[in-house]
């Protein structure tokens, strides 16, 4: 029973590591493209002036 229970916990475990991991990468492209579009609504700032 105990062996069960520690397989599923390792599952469990290894399956969130991976969307964990998957999310990082989601929230690094996202700060990427944050700061290309806010450099870009500058620049467009900058020179309506």
């Amino acid at each position: 029973m105990w062996i069960i229970l520690s397989i599923i916990l390792a599952i469990a475990l290894l399956i969130s590591l991976c969307v964990q991991s998957e999310l990082r990468v989601k929230v690094s492209e996202y700060k990427y493209y944050n700061e290309l579009l806010s450099r870009q609504i500058k620049y467009f700032e900058d020179n309506k002036k």
